[in-house]
């Protein structure tokens, strides 16, 4: 297995409002890696804040923009614009991509040895309109995308296997989104609790060349023995079903889920975790967390085995970038069958 090198050149490079009566904050932070797959890679991450407004209530910027000396890239923004004076929240997500990475199989016994290395090609943009309640949040969104197999692995899975969405395919959705946020603050929270559920309905008659459905619940919660110690509890739950492509599966590992697993190494109709982490402060805007997490997929509910779930544990160290508590985070995370995996980004995966 090859791992990525990388590093860091800035903790953080450019700070606006470090003063608080400032409107604005951002920071932008510059990095480099290099694996057999993309040669030498170059790229930034950063993002710009609202400073005059509570973090849940506020508009954001986020961009993260990497490319390769084998012309590989990838371009991501997040934008959520909240007007004065109103209670609708506008977000647009844009993705633009054609980065390798790898590919397992669908079921939670998939094996590391049939990893399939590939690239795919990905142009993609989600919209919503979420109207804000006082004690509620509700909405609409439609997810886009055109997706392309650019090059695989001589002898992978893709050639053993017909998968859904191997040939050039559109995507298109409309759904629902409900939300309640009671957090103290959206990035860094101390108390209070938030929960997330979207289902999205991909059919024909919207352009998709796929029907089938989409849904996830998240739910966190957050205690805080005093403004240095914090205990946070994340329960989550991804589910799809109906004639879906590959790469639409739930999604074991990552960055946000399950940290020690590669994004991806399981998929499957279903995938649950539970999660938990205490964040502790060091010395001023220095600190630290540990981290577990347990969960798994499945074809079916009642397919799910206690014996057959993963585990994964890790710990990290944070930097406090902004006013509004956003973190430089950095992650080194553990698995139960010996795989490993080291994430620097920004904000926190829960």
């Amino acid at each position: 297995m090859n791992y990525k090198i990388l590093f860091l050149f800035f903790i953080y490079s450019l700070i606006l409002a470090e003063n608080k009566n400032n409107k604005y904050e951002y920071f932008i932070f510059p990095a480099m890696s290099y694996s057999e797959e993309t040669s030498f890679v170059l790229g930034a991450a950063g993002g710009v804040f609202d400073n005059s407004r509570p973090s849940n209530k506020t508009t954001s910027l986020k961009a993260i923009s990497l490319y390769s000396l084998k012309k590989q890239f990838i371009l991501k923004i997040d934008f959520e614009y909240l007007p004065k004076k109103s209670d609708y929240l506008y977000k647009f997500k844009p993705t633009f991509s054609k980065y390798p990475t790898e590919y397992y199989g669908i079921g939670n016994h998939t094996k590391e040895k049939d990893e399939t290395k590939y690239t795919p090609i990905k142009i993609a943009h989600l919209f919503k309109i979420i109207r804000i309640f006082p004690n509620f949040s509700c909405g609409i969104v439609n997810n886009i995308s055109y997706n392309e197999i650019k090059k695989s692995e001589t002898g992978g899975l893709f050639e053993m296997h017909d998968y859904r969405g191997e040939e050039k395919h559109f995507l298109s959705s409309l759904g629902l989104v409900f939300q309640i946020d009671k957090r103290d603050n959206r990035y860094f929270p101390l108390k209070g609790f938030f929960f997330d559920n979207q289902i999205d309905f991909y059919r024909k008659e919207l352009g998709s060349d796929y029907n089938f459905i989409s849904s996830y619940s998240d739910f966190r919660y957050f205690y805080a023995f005093n403004k240095s110690h914090i205990l946070a509890f994340n329960n989550y739950l991804g589910y799809c079903d109906g004639n879906i492509p590959y790469h639409k599966y739930p999604k074991l590992g990552g960055a946000d889920l399950m940290r020690g697993f590669r994004e991806g190494r399981y998929t499957d109709k279903i995938f649950y975790t539970l999660q938990t982490e205490y964040r502790f402060r060091i010395y001023k805007k220095l600190g630290a967390v540990l981290f577990a997490s347990v969960g798994d997929v499945s074809d079916k509910f009642q397919n799910f085995r206690r014996k057959d779930f993963k585990f994964a544990f890790g710990g990290g160290l944070r930097y406090q970038l902004t006013d509004n508590k956003i973190h430089l985070r950095v992650d080194y995370g553990l698995n139960n069958e010996g795989g490993k995996g080291i994430y620097i980004t920004a904000i926190e995966a829960f």
